[in-house]
């Protein structure tokens, strides 16, 4: 059965988007950040009487005609998680900013939608700011992030404080939903730092399953490793997951260290099923002349 999608997934080499225009972004730990799109406007206290606050929860329902069923309202420190994506000090520090922090900011908003924008001939400015499902006293916590040039400036920040009876048309809410792709760690630093392995899909019969692979070595030849368990060997300096017990794919990282496998997720793959999945390279600023990604756990729904 997972040989199937073995053998969908490297027959394909071409991106299929699998999610919906809803989903911004698939961070390190497998959520999907939701767009702000229709979630601006609002209260702290109006959102926090209709939605759980505790970060784990699921909302059911609709909010302003809006349908937001099993989409999560994200803590500040869930919040921070993601944004240390791009920049990692962020978890140290609630607030980064400067020049140095621009190509950040806009890759950034190559996924997420600013709440406001401006352009001119010669330059733009974007900016996010959004809700936390934090809050204390009278006080909710906000997240936010900017980016502009030629003025150029970027800045992502946690922590920031504002009445929870406040509302600003250019303030959304953090919204995300845990999907069966699951970030184990055990990265294996290479050249160009950690690797990153991610996956996206609805794993129902048929739906297009995609595995994807930023930051390794230029055009490295690669070994996409499938196992039904952890066995968490040591290796190279790193750590092998995978029990390779469901196969193994050979393939090359392109020019910029990137994989992307795609194909149909097979019928007949029992519930409750674990698939767990890691991605080595030779790459000569590994520890032993090797690196790898980290692994996922992909929990059959």
């Amino acid at each position: 059965m997972t040989r199937a999608l073995l053998a969908a997934l490297v027959a394909s080499s071409v991106l299929t988007l699998t999610t919906s225009a809803q989903v911004a972004y698939t961070d390190n730990q497998g959520r999907e950040w939701r767009q702000m799109a229709g979630t601006t406007g609002n209260t702290w206290e109006a959102f926090a009487a209709f939605a759980p606050t505790d970060g784990q929860t699921p909302i059911s329902g609709s909010f302003s005609g809006l349908d937001l069923t099993g989409w999560v309202w994200a803590t500040e420190a869930q919040v921070t998680s993601m944004f240390s994506d791009w920049v990692p000090e962020i978890t140290v520090t609630p607030f980064v900013g400067g020049s140095a922090y621009v190509l950040q900011g806009l890759g950034f908003f190559s996924s997420f939608r600013p709440t406001f924008e401006y352009y001119t001939t010669f330059g733009g400015y974007n900016y996010l700011s959004a809700w936390t499902a934090t809050g204390a006293g009278d006080q909710a916590s906000l997240a936010s992030v900017s980016a502009q040039y030629p003025v150029f400036y970027g800045s992502f920040a946690v922590g920031d404080l504002a009445s929870k009876g406040s509302a600003d048309a250019y303030r959304g809410l953090w919204l995300y939903r845990q999907t069966p792709f699951h970030n184990l760690g055990f990265a294996l630093a290479g050249t160009n730092g950690a690797a990153v392995l991610r996956g996206s899909g609805a794993l129902t019969a048929g739906a297009s399953t995609t595995l994807t692979v930023l930051g390794g070595k230029e055009n490295a030849p690669a070994l996409v490793a499938f196992g039904s368990r952890a066995v968490n060997v040591p290796l190279l300096g790193g750590t092998f997951v995978p029990s390779r017990d469901l196969g193994v794919v050979r393939t090359t990282l392109d020019l910029y260290g990137q994989l992307t496998l795609t194909g149909a997720w097979p019928a007949g793959i029992p519930s409750g099923s674990e698939v767990y999945v890691q991605v080595w390279f030779p790459d000569a600023g590994g520890p032993a002349g090797a690196a790898a990604t980290n692994a996922i756990r992909i929990d059959v729904p």
